[in-house]
């Protein structure tokens, strides 16, 4: 009898439930998106910009496509950037082609950004880019704290919101540390500002591959009119569309339970792991990080995990570190987060070279500390 895959690898963090297999729509709609824009792809993103926190917002293919137009649209302006040096690979890409090297400058952390922005004009245009959530770091951004530094500046914030959306909400305590709603980064840091762009993929907590921009209405409309792939490109699929709205709805009646489920997962993986011997990071975000002295301790227990069918990923930690990444979600079960720790334990136990780390305690996770 064959042994079922785990998948520790999977960035699905609610496991909401399956689409119901039935076709109601056509597969593409055959015309770029400035064309045609269905009731559906409005209700989409007008409950998107609604959960967000946001007063208007539009769909696109993907983040990708929304990035590019964003940076196109707004290098047209004399506007100064500023992005977080952990900013996604892609994002920092089509950065870097969209604007010169005197107009886009990197910052690892708000003392940096604050002596940047003190060398620009008060009255200059200037621009924020970052993730709202840092897997590199295992931390959020600092939002307040920037939009502390852009008030009375003419200026915006915009954030890739992939990873929290979906996940985190509003009014997060320490027995429900990703708060309610699943809006994301800024209903759990309780902002609500113009100054705000939102760039997000569906893709991670609400599992479903369609994209959103949202903010003032002002900035969407803009957006809407002058949008490269908006006119060139496909709208999302309707399927995807009406895949997205079945998720909104699955989060709405599920979501609080299986965000408590997964809050549940993560200290108890944390607890198991106590003993073993490893140095990990990840708070109480899903993606936990096992930090290894050596990069090829880190990949033979990655080869060892493989060979008993658990599935994990290869990455690095913001010390440039490898280690092992474990991605858990709602669905999975405590025997299926027992048997990964107890081969984790018989991997370590063959390394011919014992581990001198030590298991780190999970830090704090409240925007209080933002």
């Amino acid at each position: 009898m064959n042994t079922p895959v785990l998948h520790f690898n999977r960035a699905h963090y609610l496991d909401l439930s399956p689409y119901p297999l039935r076709v109601t729509q056509p597969v593409a709609t055959g015309m770029p998106a400035v064309l045609f824009e269905s009731s559906q792809e409005r209700l989409l993103a007008k409950q998107m910009a609604a959960m967000q926190g946001q007063a208007a917002a539009v769909l696109g293919m993907s983040t990708l496509h929304l990035f590019w137009d964003w940076f196109e649209l707004v290098r047209q302006t004399p506007v100064q950037v500023f992005m977080a040096q952990d900013t996604y690979p892609f994002i920092q890409l089509l950065a870097k082609r969209a604007f010169t090297p005197q107009r886009l400058q990197t910052f690892r952390d708000m003392a940096e950004l604050a002596k940047q922005l003190a060398q620009v004009s008060p009255a200059s245009l200037v621009m924020v880019v970052a993730d709202s959530w840092s897997l590199r770091r295992n931390q959020p951004f600092a939002v307040k704290s920037c939009l502390k530094l852009l008030s009375g500046r003419r200026g915006l914030l915009v954030l890739d919101d992939t990873q929290t959306c979906g996940l985190l909400g509003h009014n997060p305590s320490r027995q429900l540390p990703f708060g309610g709603g699943g809006g994301g980064i800024l209903p759990w840091v309780g902002v609500a500002t113009e100054q705000v762009v939102l760039i997000t993929s569906l893709a991670k907590a609400l599992g479903t591959p369609v994209a959103v921009l949202s903010g003032n209405a002002a900035v969407v409309d803009c957006f809407r009119q002058q949008s490269h792939t908006r006119t060139y490109c496909s709208p999302p699929s309707p399927w995807l569309v009406e895949h997205a709205l079945h998720a909104l709805q699955q989060n709405a009646q599920t979501g609080g339970r299986r965000r408590r489920s997964l809050v549940g997962h993560i200290h108890y993986f944390q607890a198991q792991l106590q003993g073993v011997g490893i140095y990990w990071e990840g708070g109480i975000f899903p993606v936990q990080k096992l930090v290894f002295p050596y990069d090829w301790q880190c990949v033979a227990i990655y080869r060892y995990l493989r060979q008993r069918q658990v599935e994990t990923v290869v990455t690095r930690s913001d010390s440039g570190a490898c280690a092992l990444t474990v991605v858990l979600r709602a669905g999975h079960r405590r025997e299926d987060i027992r048997r990964l720790v107890i081969l984790l334990t018989q991997a370590v136990a063959q390394l011919p070279t014992p581990l001198r780390g030590r298991v780190r305690s999970g830090c704090p996770f409240s925007p209080e500390l933002l």
